[in-house]
């Protein structure tokens, strides 16, 4: 090696601990209530920002389709209240999911909302997914509700159990035979976020859990966050399937109103948007394959220069999933390449409050801008090589 590895691991995390503690105190005041969400951080970069890593929407942005039908809805519709059925955008999402029933879903403002919905309606102890961490919302309200979690390998029965598929943020992806096989071996309700799973391709209907309606009823529950695949976080859009009967209970609860007219037009148009949904299918594994081949070169560079650090991507994780969850070495490796990408404009999520703190998960962007970020990992490295190489700790 070209330097102690260990001597300069000294150096890197002493300022990493005081960055942590300052990075604790800022995401704890801009969410009181709970976790940490990615996106927030992008307008604090200002002139250096280039893209956003932290998120996992569609880096094409919205279908322009769609923001026509919003613009024409402002200048209609925002004196008037909005449909509180939902049911033109709910004829439309029906169509989108390839069921012939709009009254199997219910809309709401964001998937945030039909989480809260969701868990209300449901009764017993709450069992997390199968993977080592996922959405923490899920779990948030089910500790504000006073429930009782428990880990999914526990011998305990369960009222509710939560799957994300594919998972966010490691990127594993349940199979529906496998979906199957789970509601076969464990008791109680079972809520499937498959807001990711558009992505898959034009036959991802297929593979959703909706299709498990009619077998088991109302143990399943499948929400959608519409702002991933249809890039509009702004907007607040999601729903979730189910049958009328949980539907009905949510309904009683739900805040009227919850789904903007903009909201509901952005909808029906995204739905009716056939080639923008082409060019995402193409654009996202075309785009990911470059950046793993930029991700392997970031490794022998770093490699090359005597150092053991390593970003390791998930392999199990399909690669039309819009992201990449990476593996490093420790904590303070992962903060490094944190501070590398606010640095150089390209915001990442650092999955510490997934508690994971090795691991990082990378939006799918244009290749430029991870060119870009892994250009600056490698020289935050490098500078702290010399740094360690010009003050070598006391004997």
């Amino acid at each position: 090696r070209s330097l102690d590895y260990f001597r300069f691991l000294i150096v890197m995390s002493t300022p990493a601990s005081i960055v942590d503690a300052e990075r604790r105190k800022k995401e704890d005041s801009v969410f009181p209530s709970g976790g940490f969400h990615g996106g927030q951080s992008w307008k604090a970069l200002g002139e250096r920002y280039i893209a956003d890593m932290s998120v996992t929407t569609n880096a094409l942005g919205p279908s322009q389709k769609a923001l026509d039908a919003v613009i024409a809805s402002l200048r209609v519709d925002t004196e008037h209240y909005p449909d509180a059925q939902a049911s033109d955008a709910r004829e439309a999402l029906a169509k989108f999911l390839c069921i012939g029933n709009k009254k199997l879903i219910l809309m709401g403002n964001g998937a945030s909302e039909l989480i809260d919905l969701t868990i209300r309606i449901t009764t017993g102890r709450f069992r997390l997914g199968p993977y080592p961490a996922q959405y923490s919302e899920y779990e948030r309200v089910a500790h504000s509700g006073n429930r009782e979690v428990i880990p999914f390998d526990s011998p305990l029965a369960a009222g509710v159990t939560v799957v994300i598929r594919p998972n966010s943020p490691t990127g594993d992806f349940m199979t529906l035979p496998e979906v199957r096989a789970l509601l076969d071996s464990k008791e109680g309700i079972f809520i499937f976020d498959e807001s990711f799973l558009p992505f898959m391709g034009p036959n991802w209907a297929e593979h959703s859990a909706v299709n498990l309606l009619g077998q088991y009823g109302s143990r399943v529950m499948v929400i959608h966050s519409w702002t991933k695949i249809w890039s509009c976080p702004g907007l607040r859009l999601g729903s979730v399937t189910t049958t009328e009967e949980n539907i009905a209970r949510m309904e009683h609860i739900q805040v009227p109103w919850s789904c903007s007219a903009l909201a509901q037009r952005f909808a029906i148009a995204s739905v009716d948007d056939g080639e923008y949904m082409v060019k995402t299918w193409a654009m996202v594994r075309r785009w990911k394959v470059l950046i793993l081949h930029e991700l392997e070169c970031l490794n022998e560079d770093l490699h090359s220069l005597g150092l053991s650090v390593t970003f390791q991507r998930n392999e199990n994780s399909p690669l039309w999933v819009p992201w990449i969850f990476v593996t490093t070495d420790s904590e303070a490796t992962a903060l490094l390449a944190v501070e590398a990408g606010e640095e150089c404009g390209v915001p990442i999520r650092w999955c510490r409050s997934h508690g994971l703190a090795a691991s990082l998960r990378l939006g799918i962007r244009d290749p430029d801008a991870h060119e870009t970020l892994f250009r600056a990992i490698k020289a935050k490295f490098v500078a702290r090589m010399q740094q360690a190489a010009a003050h070598p700790p006391a004997h």
